[in-house]
C-alpha cells in the first residue's frame, strides 16, 4: 500500500498491462474492494460499447480497407478480463475495474486497457471459458 499522494493508495499491476491506481480517504475504504489476486472474468463488450463485435461491413458505407481491418483493434462481443476491484457508488450500485487485453484482427499487435464498467456486464469466468 502506497501513501505518497496523501491517503492510502494501491497500485494494481497486471503482468501484461499498465498499473491502475486506486486511492481513497483514510477510514473510508469501504467503497473499494480490491481483488487480490485479480479474478478471471468475462466482460460483455457489446453492452459496454454497442458497436463492439459488429463486423457487418456490408452496412458500413465507408468499407474500411483490408489493411485497416487487419491492423485495427478487434472487439469480440465477450472478452476475457481480470477483475481488479469493485467500487461502491453513492446510490449503492457497484462498478468493476477490469483489465481487458485486446488484439488487432491480424493478431500482431494488442493492448491492455483498464475499464470502469457496470456490475451487469461482468461475470466470473469458469474453467471451460
Amino acid at each position: 500500500m502506497n501513501t505518497e499522494l496523501g491517503g492510502p493508495a494501491c497500485d494494481l499491476v497486471s503482468r501484461t498491462g499498465p498499473p491502475v491506481r486506486i486511492q481513497w480517504e483514510p477510514g473510508r475504504n469501504e467503497m473499494v474492494r480490491i481483488c487480490d489476486p485479480p479474478i478471471p472474468v468475462l466482460v460483455s463488450m457489446k453492452d459496454v460499447d454497442p458497436s463492439a463485435g459488429a463486423l457487418d461491413f456490408k452496412s458500413n458505407k465507408n468499407h474500411p480497407s483490408l489493411r485497416v481491418r487487419a491492423a485495427g483493434l478487434r472487439f469480440e462481443p465477450v472478452e476475457p478480463a481480470s477483475l481488479l476491484a469493485w467500487v461502491k457508488l453513492c446510490d449503492g450500485q457497484w462498478r468493476a475495474i477490469v483489465l481487458v487485453e485486446l488484439h488487432s484482427s491480424n493478431g500482431r499487435t494488442g493492448l491492455t486497457i483498464p475499464l470502469y464498467v457496470s456490475h451487469t456486464v461482468v461475470r466470473r469466468r469458469n474453467a471451460r471459458e
